[in-house]
């Protein structure tokens, strides 16, 4: 690897999930009383130059991307508890070769299955995130009521169901992608030459 690279993908994955994570940890460190404190003054008014700036985007994406292997593994779970998507056009190709063929073959078309994976993987890591300090809050904090323990559950069902509703827009593309352009058959022809 020549250089490293942190793009759109890096942002909306990792960095602004870590980011709600670090947030949401400041305010529940500060209340020590077992109240919330809504009062974001004192994380307005904190002095920030360019060191803490940096260590807290460094520290955001690091807590994201830690955080993505446990919203990933919640997404695995969701899709086994509901239906699974399942490619009707090419089923013979597992989705790594068509990954490979759709990158290598159709970079147009893989832009648009990677946007989709980004929202994916924003969504369904946001979706983690809030379903579990749902939980604590709703657990550890006295004043927590129902209603803000609903609202946090039905937002973290509505992620959920676009993190899922995006999973399906990736199978269904690579599918129809690898079907359309005759990829399939580019990889039969390519792995028979090379045997």
């Amino acid at each position: 690897m020549n250089s490293l690279k942190i793009g759109i993908f890096d942002l909306f994955a990792y960095a602004i999930p870590g980011s709600i994570i670090l947030v949401i940890s400041f305010i529940l460190y500060k209340s020590s009383d077992g109240m919330i404190n809504t009062n974001l003054s004192n994380l307005i008014s904190m002095d920030f130059n360019f060191v803490s700036i940096a260590l807290l985007a460094v520290l955001s994406y690091l807590t994201g991307f830690i955080t993505s292997i446990l919203g990933t593994l919640y997404l695995i779970l969701i899709e086994k508890i509901f239906t699974q998507v399942s490619p009707k056009k090419c089923p013979n190709l597992n989705q790594s070769t068509k990954y490979c063929l759709v990158r290598e073959l159709a970079p147009n078309n893989f832009k648009n299955i990677e946007d989709f994976n980004v929202l994916k993987k924003m969504s369904s890591n946001i979706a983690f995130i809030i379903l579990v300090y749902d939980l604590l809050l709703f657990i550890f904090i006295n004043n927590y009521n129902i209603y803000y323990f609903l609202s946090g559950i039905l937002i973290c069902c509505l992620l959920t169901r676009s993190a899922w509703k995006f999973h399906k827009y990736i199978i269904i593309d690579l599918d129809n992608a690898v079907y359309s352009l005759n990829l399939d058959e580019k990889y039969i022809v390519r792995d028979s030459l090379k045997s």
